[in-house]
């Protein structure tokens, strides 16, 4: 989430640095500066894919794959759109109107957001826990 912000933040301030030492930047490139650069960042971090596999959850991104054992996890909820917008683990959230925050057993907290949260509820949920799948 902050890398977006920030992606979102710096070519604005980079232009406003060049109008202050009187670099003159044309229309076609302020719009480049402005546009170009944040959304071409913002959609490489976003994660392309949630998988559940054998014994583990997959996060696939264009640079990177995040794997998190099944021992690992602690608790998978629903939360709100607003709380998945602001909390601090909601680098891995593409759509926070789905957004489920997974607990892992270090004290760490992620936002994902699956297609089809049914499966991962099911299998992480507070009724699959109860089935003897706690950690």
């Amino acid at each position: 989430m902050w890398l977006l912000l920030a992606a979102l933040l710096i070519p604005p301030a980079v232009i406003s640095l060049m109008g202050r030492y009187g670099l003159i930047v044309s229309h076609q490139k302020l719009w480049v500066l402005l546009l170009g650069i944040p959304i071409p960042v913002i959609l490489l971090t976003l994660p392309r894919k949630y998988l559940l596999e054998d014994n583990e959850l997959k996060i696939i991104g264009f640079f990177y794959r995040l794997r998190i054992p099944f021992e690992s996890i602690r608790s998978l909820s629903p939360i709100s759109t607003g709380r998945a917008l602001v909390h601090p683990g909601s680098i891995f959230c593409t759509n926070p109107g789905r957004a489920l925050k997974l607990e892992r057993s270090q004290g760490s907290t992620l936002i994902i957001s699956p297609r089809d949260p049914g499966p991962f509820l099911a299998r992480f949920g507070p009724q699959g826990f109860k089935r003897g799948r706690e950690p």
